[in-house]
């Protein structure tokens, strides 16, 4: 099975349905996918000189179909490079950040994890470190970074129990290893 489809599958678990939580920035959300997200996402491939395969249309996030919901997850899991490591328990752990945090957050804590200036921008250097290293170490460090992260959250304690059942659900799957 494609890497990218199984850890689709374990995004998905995490995302849940559709939800539009007063306390959640995000909004309108639909299996994770937010409506401003979608629509962002939907103006970034119209400026875009080459276009990819995956063209999506203007909707509401709850009239997404299972394929585009797919489409959408591909689209952001080759966008923030999730694609290009090589373990595909770090490209979990890091795309699910991407997902839950959004890359702004994730590529500095996955930097970090690597010892690496944290500079928000993901290169060769970051991609150069992050397949080098002793890739249980890299999980650990980064889901301990993104711990970090929350509880400097301001709705950490209306989300902390949900953030932590998440941590600690990758920390089970990564330990046995996702496939």
């Amino acid at each position: 099975m494609d890497p990218f489809d199984i850890i689709l599958k374990y995004i998905l678990e995490h995302e849940g349905g559709k939800v539009n939580d007063k306390n959640d920035l995000g909004g309108k959300t639909n299996q994770g996918i937010t409506q401003n997200t979608y629509n962002d996402q939907i103006k970034e491939i119209r400026n875009m000189k080459i276009k990819p395969q995956y063209n999506p249309i203007e909707k509401d996030v709850y009239d997404l179909t299972d394929k585009e919901v797919k489409d959408f997850y591909y689209y952001q899991f080759t966008r923030c490079k999730a694609n290009l490591i090589k373990d595909r328990n770090t490209s979990y752990v890091y795309f699910d950040s991407c997902i839950n945090l959004g890359p702004s957050y994730a590529i500095p804590i996955l930097q970090k994890a690597c010892n690496l200036k944290a500079d928000g921008y993901f290169g060769d250097n970051t991609l150069a470190a992050v397949n080098s290293l002793n890739q249980r170490d890299l999980q650990v460090k980064m889901l301990q970074y993104r711990e970090e992260h929350y509880k400097k959250h301001p709705k950490y304690q209306f989300f902390k129990t949900g953030w932590n059942n998440r941590l600690n659900k990758i920390r089970q799957q990564t330990e046995k290893g996702i496939n």
